[in-house]
């Protein structure tokens, strides 16, 4: 059983499909939203 991150992580690359540089601005995105999620708690 795959958890949420893994889940997006796998979509995510088939769906970007090697373009590289807005991959990772959308990564970065993603990892500033979970920081965002745990100082919420």
């Amino acid at each position: 059983m795959n958890t949420p991150y893994e889940y997006f992580m796998l979509n995510f690359l088939l769906y970007t499909n090697g373009n590289k540089t807005k991959t990772i601005g959308i990564i970065k995105i993603f990892l500033k939203s979970i920081d965002m999620e745990e100082n919420s708690l």
